[in-house]
């Protein structure tokens, strides 16, 4: 018999502080380096591990800054 892992449930989490929306859908520009975005991510591995990963983006050409 097979039995398949069960996966983790996902636990729903709302911040207690929230970032101003400084854009409000406008992601037009002119200029490199006017308006850039950036996300963070935290990866877990084996046990205790864990690291972070953020990326930042220049909204002009879709460009990889950082």
């Amino acid at each position: 018999m097979v039995y398949r892992r069960r996966r983790k449930k996902h636990e729903k989490f709302t911040p207690k502080i929230t970032a101003e929306n400084m854009l409000n859908r406008e992601f037009y520009v002119d200029h490199f380096g006017e308006k850039w975005l950036t996300d963070v991510i935290e990866m877990k591995y084996r046990i205790k591990g864990k690291t972070y990963m953020s990326a930042i983006l220049d909204l002009a050409d879709k460009s990889i800054v950082s």
